[in-house]
């Protein structure tokens, strides 16, 4: 993986075309409370991760790291979501691994040592030569919290240089899984992740998933446009609904699901809740932002969780907890 690709794709997700189709959220309608019955002022949406606690069930998901460019977009996300209180994923930090001088553009830790942070590979790179020892590595070099594995097989499928033998990795995840120490998520990066496959996960020991569906950056067609293939185009509606696969896979007992794919607004991300999502990630929304500063970062997960706040109140809910019992509407 080169330092040139991470910075093509840093620049083809700023493209407002990269943001393809509908997540669902507008399939969902809540029921309005005009006696809501709570203080604006004393709603409460402070949660926990990984151990820790946060001030809003939102994360900045893995996008970069490895350029110039990705150091400075992790070094901004990092110091928001310290003074944000919230959780920051890197990137895949496979190219930290090959060539250790990049490794510096992931460690986040010192502008975020309070928040959960994730380091991030991808799982079909235990069928490439990766295995206990890289996962270690990666979690060291960030002193993450936790290992999110991505799964991409349509992005590898497009990719010049993809890597697409995804064969027998449930068992090799689930020795990741028994003896890494610390807990490992599984996210897609775009294409939504089934009930089925959850299931599979949960099996193996996999406790936390996000399903990163489609209706946000798509990665088909970032990776079409910078390869020139036409896979891209013709795969760019391929996907499970960020709304469709909270839906199902928060069914999944024993299974914490977050809702990533198309995030847009704190209205979305109540929403996720009600369906069954623990906690929201978004990336492309914050990218924009962390190329000029903490404080852009910062009024991006501000707006969020004003939004957030504001439909709480319009649903009667003073919790997150009440959140998730507040009563939504299909709209078909």
């Amino acid at each position: 993986m080169s330092i040139q690709k991470k910075e093509d794709h840093i620049q083809i997700c700023l493209d407002p075309a990269s943001q393809i189709g509908s997540a669902g959220w507008e399939r969902y309608r809540f029921v309005h409370q005009a006696m809501p019955d709570v203080s604006f002022a004393e709603i409460d949406t402070s949660c926990e991760f990984l151990g820790k606690p946060c001030s809003i069930p939102l994360m900045i998901s893995g996008m970069t790291g490895g350029s110039e460019t990705a150091a400075m977009i992790n070094q901004h996300i990092a110091l928001a979501c310290e003074t944000a209180r919230i959780p920051f994923g890197v990137g895949s930090m496979r190219i930290a691994l090959e060539h250790p001088e990049t490794a510096s553009s992931f460690q986040v830790r010192p502008y975020a040592p309070n928040v959960p942070i994730l380091a991030n590979l991808g799982l079909v790179q235990l069928n490439y030569g990766f295995g206990l020892d890289e996962c270690k590595r990666a979690v060291e070099l960030l002193e993450a919290d936790a290992l999110m594995f991505h799964l991409n097989p349509i992005l590898e499928a497009i990719s010049q240089d993809g890597n697409t033998d995804f064969t027998g990795l449930m068992p090799k995840l689930e020795k990741i899984i028994r003896h890494l120490g610390v807990p490992v998520l599984v996210k897609e990066v775009g294409f939504g992740i089934s009930a089925k496959v959850a299931q599979e996960l949960r099996d193996v020991g996999v406790r936390t998933i996000d399903v990163a569906g489609w209706g946000g950056t798509n990665w088909a067609f970032v990776e079409g446009r910078r390869t020139g293939n036409s896979l891209g185009s013709v795969f760019s509606s391929w996907g499970i609904p960020t709304s469709d696969a909270v839906r199902d896979c928060s069914k999944i007992s024993g299974l914490s699901v977050i809702a990533g794919g198309g995030m847009r607004t704190g209205v979305d991300m109540a929403k996720a809740m009600a369906l069954g999502a623990s906690l929201s990630s978004i990336a492309q929304p914050a990218l924009a932002a962390a190329l000029q500063s903490p404080e852009a970062v910062l009024a991006v997960i501000d707006r969020y969780l004003g939004e957030l706040k504001t439909t709480m109140f319009a649903v009667g809910a003073g919790t997150l907890k009440a959140l998730q019992a507040a009563s939504i509407e299909v709209r078909e």
